[in-house]
């Protein structure tokens, strides 16, 4: 028995698909060649073939299966894939043996969650109290929005419920009323909220945050407002007001104001380098160019037909779109710039090894020497890739790029445009891609002209007062004395926060007023008060740093990092330093324009080789959009790259999926 994740093993408790194998299994099915090949699959856990069962399930800690409900019985609700047997089973524990979850829409058009019952299923609670039980055990988005009774269930011919004659619930009695836009400003802003979250119907009273949103996205929303209404709106006020009918109030109130466009940088002279880029450039001549600190490796399964022509023509395309991802690093006259080539070909190395017997082997070599092969920043573009053919219809895909061109949230970006350009080219069609008005090299020739003067000034006299008198190093007990010079060298291991945590994580942000960011930053900062003793807490965290409309859509490094600071004594309460993190973070986010490294350089803390400035630990909650690569013909699972490098003493990485915090 398996029971699979995306064709993972899945940790206990996490859910996923029951396949079945061993001496017993059936030979497939009779005279359905193509159902067999579906659902008999090769097992790449060990001889033979196993069965997907379409069954969800999860391991107990005791080693039984838990029975969870059917596959094809998923629904997505607001971007989450849900799975109904899970919400059931919590219904049955509350002694609603016979409940039925699927999802309907309402009369807006909006998707809700709905629970059915019997009049025979014994309980005594009103709804309010069974969703506010459910809580203890399931995340907010499955809760059921409302709950129908019956007499008895629809049933199909063979005796199982017919999901589609179940009846629709009285909306009318829901507990959130939908109110429409009433005034132009309010539209606007409807719609701006629409398209940041993906989400049709959204109503004045709604909570962004409880919508889903989270900083990256209110900062999307934020450099919106600044162009629809040329207002300048901080993030602090749009956390504070984070209802359409309360800011629409503050912009009808508020002074138009001179909004400040990224505009296309003179090309007759020398580009310069973002900030960002010049650390990374002046780390890799330090090292020598020896280094593959900041390589950004990626390895995918491709299943089907690979169109490798195709797949190299979508690439050329997307390289030629994005300046960034053809772009080389050159020194005048001891000032390092950035060129931008013409790139008319692009080669995707092949290596053929259908006669490989120790494919497993090999496939780790290449993945391992690709993600620690160095670029050349001076004479080669910042991104390659190798294509490993294991059979006709299976290869290993390898792709590069260096960090000093792309960031997290440009990943997203690559993957959409990858899926529409392979997609058109196949079906031989334009690609549908928005027109890009400015390029990675405007951005930073505006961002060292834009951090100058009184602007300059004002953020450093900011940060330096907010980092006045932080300690050198945060001492964490290290089972190793710290080398002369950081190796950089590392490795990851995770866990998985389960949804019962997870959920109460989300019902104490909403009690306290915070993101789940916050709260976890701010557990995480406890956390290294504990092993370190130290009561002055500095944690390093990225921000995109993509609060402009023209920016959003780029390839390009623009992440920066804030390095947020704790005073953790005893006689706080949690909710005492979540109030003062709050306020610190929202400040932080408010003063983000400032790179990273112009403030190392302006505070000059004492430089050494032991050990990162400000800040030694990291803490990171994945919140960039994921996207899926979809390529026709092809069937394409990730596989994962060992972590063998790290930039700090300590990298926490937080990211919700399904309802778990996977760390």
């Amino acid at each position: 028995m398996y029971i699979l994740d995306d064709k993972n093993p899945a940790p206990i408790g996490v859910p996923g698909e029951l396949y079945i194998g061993g001496t017993q299994l059936a030979r497939g099915y009779l005279n359905q060649p193509d159902l067999t090949a579906e659902k008999f699959i090769d097992n790449p856990f060990g001889e033979g073939r196993l069965y997907k069962t379409g069954d969800l399930a999860r391991w107990l800690p005791d080693g039984n299966i838990e029975f969870l409900g059917r596959i094809d019985h998923q629904i997505k609700v607001r971007g989450f894939r849900i799975e109904p047997g899970e919400i059931e089973h919590a219904l049955g524990t509350l002694g609603i043996d016979n409940a039925i979850v699927a999802a309907k829409d309402d009369a807006n058009g909006s998707r809700q969650l709905i629970a059915w019952t019997l009049q025979s299923d014994p309980f005594e609670d009103n709804w309010s109290s069974i969703k506010s039980k459910l809580s203890d055990s399931l995340p907010d988005y499955m809760i059921p929005a409302a709950f129908v009774v019956l007499d008895q269930l629809p049933l199909t011919p063979n005796g199982k419920v017919d999901r589609k004659a179940l009846p629709d619930p009285d909306f009318t009695q829901m507990q959130k009323v939908y109110v429409a836009p009433r005034s132009s400003i309010e539209e606007t802003l409807a719609d701006i909220w629409q398209e940041v979250l993906a989400m049709d119907k959204i109503g004045v009273h709604d909570n962004f945050f409880e919508l889903g949103g989270h900083s990256l996205l209110a900062t999307q929303v934020v450099s919106r407002i600044r162009i629809s209404f040329s207002q300048e709106l901080s993030l602090r006020a749009f956390f504070q007001k984070p209802s359409i009918e309360e800011l629409a109030k503050q912009i009808s109130e508020a002074k138009e104001e001179a909004i400040v466009i990224i505009e296309k940088a003179d090309r007759s002279n020398p580009l310069p380098l973002s900030f960002a880029q010049q650390r990374l450039w002046f780390i890799d001549q330090y090292q020598e160019g020896n280094s593959a600190n900041y390589n950004m490796p990626a390895a995918l399964q491709l299943k089907g037909n690979l169109d490798y022509e195709v797949l190299e023509e979508s690439f050329l395309r997307i390289i030629q779109r994005h300046e960034s991802l053809r772009t080389v690093f050159e020194t005048i006259e001891d000032q390092v710039y950035q060129r931008v080539l013409e790139v008319n070909s692009f080669i995707i190395e092949q290596e053929d090894l259908q006669q490989e017997e120790e494919q497993k082997t090999i496939i780790e070599n290449y993945t391992r020497e690709e993600s620690q092969t160095p670029f050349n920043l001076s004479s080669e573009i910042p991104i390659r890739a190798k294509c490993l053919k294991l059979s006709k219809n299976e290869h290993i895909f390898l792709v590069t790029m260096h960090h000093i061109t792309s960031d997290g949230w440009s990943i997203p970006i690559f993957i959409q445009e990858l899926n529409e350009t392979y997609t058109s080219l196949k079906e031989k069609r334009e690609a549908e891609l928005k027109t890009l008005s400015i390029q990675y090299a405007d951005f930073a020739y505006w961002q060292r002209e834009y951090l100058q003067g009184e602007k300059l000034d004002g953020l450093l006299s900011w940060w330096k007062h907010e980092l006045e008198g932080i300690p050198e190093t945060l001492e964490l007990p290290l089972d190793k004395a710290r080398p002369a010079e950081q190796t950089y060298s590392g490795n990851s291991m995770s866990t998985v926060i389960g949804t019962e945590l997870t959920s109460k994580v989300h019902v104490l942000c909403d009690q306290e007023a915070v993101t789940p960011f916050m709260l976890l930053e701010t557990a995480f900062a406890c956390l290294m008060q504990r092993y370190s003793q130290q009561d002055d807490i500095v944690i390093g965290s990225p921000i995109a740093n993509r609060n402009h409309t023209q920016i959003e859509p780029l390839i390009g490094f623009f992440v920066n990092t804030l390095p947020l600071r704790h005073h953790i004594g005893p006689d706080k309460s949690f909710s005492d330093l979540l109030k003062e993190s709050k306020k610190s973070i929202l400040d932080a986010y408010d003063h983000q324009d400032l790179p990273f490294e112009l403030l190392v350089d302006h505070l000059q803390p004492q430089r050494s080789l032991t050990h990162s400035p400000l800040f030694q630990v990291m803490f990171v909650l994945q919140n960039n959009p994921q996207e899926t690569i979809e390529l026709p013909g092809l069937t394409v699972g990730l596989v994962p790259v060992a972590t063998q490098s790290t930039k700090f003493d300590l990298t926490l990485s937080v990211a919700e999926v399904d309802g778990t915090l996977q760390c």
